[in-house]
């Protein structure tokens, strides 16, 4: 019988760095508007998750390789808020 090292160890994902956003009003806005638009443009996909400036996880079992885009268009996913994303 095998047991996964992962089943005994739970591996904390971060949803914050601790640090302010580094934005300029000017970038915030089109950050927010990017968002908005790609909402409104999906709004009758229910899987596509639209998102900006929110961690992605992309290594399973691993918090170190993380990205946090700007903004961002998954397809295939279940539309609902996260703290957090990983593929």
């Amino acid at each position: 019988m095998t047991v996964s090292i992962l089943a005994s160890t739970q591996i904390e994902y971060p949803e914050a760095d601790g640090l302010p956003m580094a934005k300029s009003d000017f970038q915030r806005d089109y950050l927010m508007a990017a968002v908005k638009v790609l909402e409104i443009h999906f709004q009758n996909r229910p899987d596509v998750y639209v998102s900006g400036n929110l961690f992605i996880y992309y290594e399973e079992g691993n918090s170190q390789p993380v990205v946090a885009p700007d903004t961002f268009v998954v397809l295939g996913v279940e539309k609902h808020q996260r703290r957090s994303y990983k593929t």
